[in-house]
């Protein structure tokens, strides 16, 4: 069961019609504000509802390539 105050390393798989990235821990969505499809990150649950949970970036850890860019080790 997610809990607020949780960390967990998660990647972005979709984004929302507001513009917050999605992903799931366990099935259970988890909207992530300032993220895109593509990244990685170490979230921490702020807020959690019946239906899905809000969380935060404390780490990014991989941007998402934007088609042209090439990443650079």
């Amino acid at each position: 069961m997610i809990e607020e105050g949780s960390e967990y390393h998660v990647k972005i798989t979709a984004k929302s019609t507001r513009g917050s990235g999605i992903a799931e821990i366990d099935g259970f969505p988890v909207f992530i504000p300032e993220t895109t499809p593509g990244n990685e990150a170490d979230i921490i649950i702020e807020k959690v509802f019946p239906d899905f949970a809000i969380g935060r970036i404390k780490t990014r850890a991989k941007p998402a390539n934007k088609g042209n860019e090439v990443e650079r080790q």
